[in-house]
């Protein structure tokens, strides 16, 4: 099962995105197991921190669902699609020597 906002024309389109079980109620969904904002290939995905604003305006997504769903881009070209899991990683520091314990 899957919902959408309505938001402003500014904000991410977006659906919660359900795995299917028999406890299922719409009045009381719980948390979706995926978050996917939807973009076009021609426009760049937004970023991390344009996410996570737009969820702090409380225009977009779940702040509570992200901790325990992942966060998904499904970028759209020509009919197609592809999916992307989003999070937040850092590139290692790779100018001093890594050492092993053996």
């Amino acid at each position: 099962s899957s919902s959408s906002s309505s938001s402003p024309s500014s904000a991410i389109p977006f659906f919660y995105v359900y795995k299917p079980s028999p406890s299922f109620r719409k009045s009381d969904p719980g948390v979706p197991a995926y978050q996917v904002l939807v973009c076009s290939y021609l426009c760049p995905v937004p970023s991390l921190d344009a996410i996570f604003q737009q969820i702090e305006d409380g225009t977009s997504l779940s702040v509570a669902g992200l901790t325990e769903s992942k966060l998904m881009a499904a970028v759209v070209s020509s009919g197609s699609v592809a999916l992307y899991e989003l999070f937040d990683a850092s590139i290692p520091d790779l100018t001093h020597p890594i050492t092993s314990i053996i």
